[in-house]
């Protein structure tokens, strides 16, 4: 079994997603695409995040990353906003 993001901005990763759900069934793999969070009516990207992260934005970060990752960004955010 494979999991894949949705990609509905990145015309690579999309095709590539698809050629999976077209190909892998064909090995005994079924592929399981995952809808894309969203905020507000937006794609959450890592562009957004490292947006975010320029801005100093650490509440909205917090609002569309995993508590790890959030907290790993707190401890680090001074590196990102250079």
């Amino acid at each position: 079994m494979r999991f894949v993001g949705e990609e509905p901005i990145d015309m690579v990763t999309r095709q590539y997603n698809e050629a999976m759900k077209n190909m892998l069934p064909m090995y005994g793999v079924s592929v399981t695409e995952i809808p894309r969070l969203q905020q507000d009516g937006k794609i959450v990207s890592a562009s957004m995040v490292r947006d975010y992260l320029k801005e100093g934005n650490m509440e909205q970060i917090k609002n569309i990353v995993p508590q790890g990752v959030y907290e790993y960004l707190c401890k680090n955010a001074d590196s990102y906003r250079k």
